[in-house]
């Protein structure tokens, strides 16, 4: 019994761990700002994965993604009332939209969870003698930390220069720095409708930050999705490459591994479908910022910590872009790599599973889409750099008069008070 016990409990620790699992932390994660209300993360099985519409976390979701879609309302209905002002205002419209609705398709996506993880489950254990990807878990833990910090310095940044700002310029006797960073330099749009108070700006600051996170945990999904099929892409190709060194001739294994690749490309696609809005807002949004964020670095900037904030800001906006689009494409470059493998099957190893093999993969469009929109490949960077481009001349030049405002100040020293 002891000996039995013992091969048992060795094959359980050697057995792979389950996808949904691994990622375990960052749906918690999520449910901190707002996203991702799912239950059971860390069950025995994909069976445990609950969803559910009176649940806490559920109710904080839609809490928290309402009220950020009502602050972009009010910067909505505030750029009417004192005319069309897009660096004060919508740019805030902009920002809370983008980041109330990635909430509400995180609460979509939720509610799909536990199925979806289910199919990506039988394909774990369909490939059990892969093995478990290697580093996978150490991988995700360190892109999320190191990203996270990466914001929540951002985030830090922000708050600091607001908090300047707000120092400089306040009525001493009247009122204080919290009071006018709430009802003038942030959320202006929302005090004009109610009194002010210091809960009510407490809160509006812890909804203001979740909201900065949530457009950055979007990303971040993406990537660990990339990583997660990516990775197992590879699985597939280094076997591959060990038929053909021990060549494998047995026509039994050859469609063994076929079997797991189109497995593997039926899954993709199924997630491709699932997360597909998401990946589209993603990338949106992010073309959106850069292509603001490069002409706003044009304009005149007199403190040196505001200085510091947007360079910084920018450099990790565009570095988190570039990171989506890499590891999003990664799977499309794993996915395509067995066909140059098969081209060196000898004549004496090649068979019918080979040819099946080679065809599927020829026809075959393996990656992530936003709906179809647009494909994740390595060629999508270049194509956003000619957008940022083309669409920045035209920004340019119908934005020329905020320059000059800028220059402006610069040159006759004016108080942005």
């Amino acid at each position: 019994m002891g000996p039995k016990k013992t091969v048992q409990n060795q094959v359980a620790k050697n057995s792979p761990q389950p996808f949904y699992r691994t990622i375990g932390f960052f749906v918690y994660l999520g449910q901190i700002f707002g996203l991702f209300p799912v239950h059971g993360c860390h069950g025995p099985s994909a069976s445990d994965l609950k969803f559910s519409w009176t649940s806490v976390v559920t109710f904080y979701c839609i809490l928290n993604s309402c009220i950020t879609l009502l602050l972009g309302l009010l910067y909505f209905l505030e750029n009417f009332r004192v005319g069309f002002d897009f660096w004060d205002y919508m740019l805030s419209v902009w920002f809370y939209g983008v980041t109330g609705t990635m909430m509400i398709l995180f609460l979509k996506l939720a509610f799909h969870w536990p199925s979806l993880m289910k199919k990506w489950e039988l394909v774990d254990n369909s490939m059990v003698s892969y093995g478990y990807m290697p580093y996978l878990n150490f991988r995700l833990k360190l892109l999320t930390t190191v990203l996270f910090v990466t914001a929540l310095v951002e985030t830090l940044l922000s708050k600091s220069i607001h908090l300047i700002q707000s120092y400089k310029c306040r009525r001493e006797e009247i009122e204080g720095i919290f009071e006018y960073l709430m009802t003038t330099v942030l959320y202006k749009p929302v005090f004009i409708y109610t009194e002010y108070s210091t809960w009510k700006g407490v809160l509006l600051m812890i909804f203001n930050t979740t909201s900065t996170f949530a457009w950055s945990y979007g990303d971040v999904f993406v990537m660990i999705i990339g990583i997660g099929l990516a990775l197992r892409f590879r699985q597939i190709s280094r076997r591959l490459r060990l038929f053909l060194r021990e060549k494998i001739s047995d026509i039994d294994r050859w469609r063994e591994i076929r079997e797991d690749y189109q497995r593997l490309a039926i899954l993709t696609k199924t997630v491709d479908n699932a997360i597909g809005n998401i990946t589209c807002l993603c990338f949106a949004s992010n073309l959106t910022f850069i292509i603001i964020q490069l002409f706003n670095s044009l304009r005149f900037r007199k403190d040196l910590i505001d200085k510091f904030y947007f360079f910084f800001s920018f450099a990790f906006l565009i570095a988190r872009t570039f990171c989506v689009c890499l590891y999003a494409a990664w799977i499309n470059d794993e996915s395509r790599e067995p066909i140059y493998i098969l081209a060196d099957v000898s004549s004496e190893c090649f068979n019918v599973e080979v040819s099946r093999f080679v065809d599927q993969l020829r026809y075959d469009n393996i990656t992530l889409s936003g709906k179809n929109l647009f494909y994740v490949k390595r060629g999508l960077i270049l194509s956003m750099a000619s957008a940022v481009v083309t669409y920045e001349l035209i920004f340019l030049q119908l934005n020329a008069h905020v320059l000059e405002e800028s220059n402006e100040i610069a040159n006759f020293n004016m108080s942005t008070c």
